[in-house]
């Protein structure tokens, strides 16, 4: 199970290093994250219907929603939330000094 979630989750931190998700699925998956550490799963599972209808029309989601939606239901949602949503923070650090 480890390695097929890191499988799909790892396009997701891919796309986040080379920046090429769109700000609006960035900054939907930085309130997912916060939902999914607070345990909050109506939120989480508003903010992942609305990224695939969104997302997917704009190509920025992939292989890693199956990723997200596989981590909302495991155990290891909190610490990869985490991770997930120290990258996106460190993401808007730096646009905001652009």
């Amino acid at each position: 199970m480890v390695d097929d979630l890191e499988r799909r989750i790892n396009p997701l931190f891919d796309a986040l290093n080379c920046e090429t998700l769109s700000r609006p699925v960035c900054e939907q998956l930085l309130i997912l994250t916060r939902a999914m550490e607070a345990h909050d799963r109506e939120q989480a599972m508003a903010i992942h219907m609305d990224l695939l209808t969104r997302g997917s029309l704009t190509d920025d989601i992939g292989l890693w929603m199956s990723g997200i939606k596989q981590l909302k239901h495991s155990g290891s949602r909190v610490v990869c939330a985490g991770t997930i949503y120290g990258t996106l923070t460190s993401w808007q650090r730096q646009k905001r000094r652009l």
